[in-house]
């Protein structure tokens, strides 16, 4: 629906269409002086991104390509509101997951990150997905989908090698991430959240896709999302992940994630920030209960208290 009326934007992101939000936008919607600031803004982004092509720009859109024809919008509108006013858990590989009494699942709604699934291999969960992105999509080939009731994917990061075909399976659900560089910089580059993942699904920031999942959780009507294993931390080399995930290094940063979060976390901090206030506002629960974690954002509860 239009209207006459101006909408004053605060804070750090805007509407779009209600459809979604763009992260680091501000100022007046329709006013002219925002108007020219934002082209100017985006223009000068465009142009550093075509005067200095990458061959990860090649990549990223021969990625892009192969997913968007895989997209399907009614797969993915299924999931409207599926779990309706319920708890969703998203869980992450963290060490601190070596600390939970993982049983304390069963039965409950969860979103698996990546190879965090291996860890949960002794639960049965109401609803067990998978959702796999950018780097982790080619060693993810070999993943049994039968274990999940459904298996999202979406491609990643700008540094992501080339997607093989075969890693993407007939019953993923491709999530329809819009083409983030080039054209997709001049039109509205940045993060955000969607309220509508059939339509475009945005990487959330923190260079960690686990918070892009919020926006599943929330598609499917969860009333209070949880986070596990989600230590957004790594003080020892040798201890990255949770001990029975296990899965093939994809990027040179895998040999360093100590070095890695010290770089990320104010990134990560950041976008958890902005993803507590819209789900504030949308009157949704967002929790952390790792029983490690490094930032102090989210409101803390064991998983005891919540199960």
């Amino acid at each position: 629906l239009f209207t006459s009326r101006k909408h004053i934007i605060k804070g750090i992101f805007m509407t779009n269409k209600r459809n979604s939000i763009i992260f680091n936008e501000t100022g007046v919607k329709n006013n002219k002086f925002y108007n020219l600031k934002v082209i100017l803004r985006k223009s000068k982004s465009f142009l550093k991104e075509v005067l200095s092509p990458k061959i990860n720009d090649f990549y990223s859109t021969l990625n892009f390509l192969k997913f968007r024809f895989k997209v399907s919008k009614k797969k993915i509108k299924k999931f409207k509101n599926l779990h309706q006013n319920e708890t969703i858990f998203l869980v992450g590989a963290g060490p601190s997951l070596n600390n939970e009494n993982l049983d304390l699942l069963n039965d409950k709604i969860v979103i698996a990150y990546n190879f965090s699934y291996q860890a949960l291999t002794n639960i049965k969960p109401k609803k067990f997905y998978s959702c796999v992105s950018g780097a982790r999509i080619n060693p993810g080939e070999t993943i049994d989908r039968s274990l999940f009731d459904a298996s999202f994917r979406f491609p990643g990061a700008k540094e992501d090698e080339h997607l093989n075909l075969n890693a993407i399976k007939e019953d993923d659900i491709i999530l329809p991430v819009p083409f983030k560089f080039f054209l997709y910089k001049f039109k509205d580059g940045g993060t955000g959240f969607s309220f509508d993942i059939s339509k475009e699904f945005r990487h959330n920031g923190g260079s960690t896709g686990i918070l892009s999942c919020v926006q599943i959780a929330k598609y499917m009507g969860s009333k209070r999302i949880v986070l596990l294993g989600t230590d957004f931390d790594c003080s020892d080399k040798n201890i990255t992940h949770h001990h029975d995930v296990k899965f093939r290094k994809t990027t040179h940063w895998d040999d360093d994630l100590v070095k890695w979060y010290q770089l990320k976390k104010p990134e990560i901090f950041e976008s958890l920030k902005k993803l507590k206030k819209i789900l504030n506002d949308n009157e949704i629960e967002f929790i952390n209960a790792s029983s490690n974690t490094s930032e102090k954002i989210l409101p803390k509860m064991k998983l005891e208290e919540i199960c």
